[in-house]
């Protein structure tokens, strides 16, 4: 059995060692130190084994570690743990899935969409009449950064580490033009496409040591006064991270699945449906009444073309150019009916 002087050596060598194999990022390692660093203090020279892992996971309940996902980030690094010390073999059975993984029910987050958080870019970004120099360059980098996020759906920690020669951009193909990202999570750096009404600014950055000069800290900042200032619901918890739901959620519109997991750069579409994509009940709502049969028979026509052209026509106009059409729909409702019927 590991136990004592090995077992300290092996945990080392999980925590120090292995995060340095796989380049796991400051954020990661700690997150495994917070959840384990109590582990050996709590075995006291006792073996690593099953009774014990789960007695440990217990005690850290007991010392703070109630909520549901506090526990589950206990079980994870615990079955983590031990699959390590299994593969590298320092132990002869892996026992990490009897390792009771409590149920954690996901509580969606409310999101705003797509043209909302533009907008909250923007607005949160805007200087002031009597901001510095030195402030409207920072506000123009985080603008800049955030709606690259928005059309790439990149996590904070990939954003902040591109680099100029990260970025490969086709003039002969712009629909190939992508980024490395050296600090994709899992340790792999991943390819990214690049959005094309990018493309000409993105190409002034090619030599530059950071494409994206700017701070997580900072930009969930801006995001949080530009929610204020367009007036977004006080549900909404504006952060770089919602870029990312907002982005996967807007593409599972319009996208198979397989295309919206692959561009999440996700390691299986139950992680993408799951944990990224959410509809609000509004939505919801407006789908059932333009899709079920028996609803839309009962909506007056002019109802019922204007779900279809919202339904079909969304995807390749932009808001105010929907807004438009759908205000002149009742003077063409004769026109409308002869196209849709």
């Amino acid at each position: 059995m590991l136990e004592k002087e090995a077992l300290l050596q092996a945990y080392n060598h999980f925590i120090i060692g292995y995060s340095k194999e796989v380049d796991l990022s400051p954020k990661t390692v700690k997150n495994k130190k917070d959840a384990l660093d109590d582990l050996i203090p709590f075995l006291d020279g006792k073996p690593l084994t099953l009774e014990n892992c789960i007695s440990y996971k217990n005690y850290m309940v007991k010392k703070g570690w109630k909520k549901p996902n506090s526990q589950l980030n206990i079980v994870k690094n615990l079955r983590a743990l031990v699959t390590f010390l299994f593969e590298y073999e320092y132990i002869d059975k892996n026992f990490a899935k009897r390792i009771y993984r409590p149920k954690v029910k996901n509580q969606p987050e409310s999101l705003p969409d797509i043209d909302q958080t533009e907008a909250a870019i923007i607005a949160g970004t805007e200087p002031g009449n009597f901001e510095t120099p030195v402030s409207r360059i920072s506000k123009k980098n985080m603008r800049f950064a955030l709606q690259f996020a928005l059309r790439t759906g990149v996590r904070g920690e990939e954003l902040i580490n591109i680099r100029g020669k990260d970025l490969f951009i086709s003039d002969r193909d712009p629909n190939s033009s992508k980024v490395l990202l050296l600090k994709a999570k899992g340790g792999m750096p991943q390819w990214q496409p690049l959005p094309l009404d990018m493309l000409t600014l993105l190409k002034l950055h090619i030599n530059d040591e950071k494409v994206f000069p700017v701070s997580i800290k900072t930009c969930n900042i801006a995001l949080r006064r530009g929610a204020k200032i367009i007036h977004l619901s006080s549900g909404i918890n504006m952060h770089v991270h919602i870029l990312r739901k907002v982005f996967i959620t807007t593409l599972s519109r319009y996208l198979t699945m397989a295309k919206v997991c692959a561009l999440a750069r996700h390691s299986s579409i139950r992680v993408t449906q799951e944990f990224y994509i959410i509809y609000g009940l509004s939505e919801l709502g407006a789908d059932l009444n333009m899709n079920h049969p028996l609803i839309r028979i009962s909506l007056p026509p002019e109802d019922d073309i204007r779900a279809f052209i919202y339904k079909n026509l969304r995807p390749h106009f932009a808001r105010s150019r929907m807004e438009i059409f759908d205000k002149h729909v009742p003077s063409k409702k004769k026109f409308l009916i002869e196209i849709y019927y």
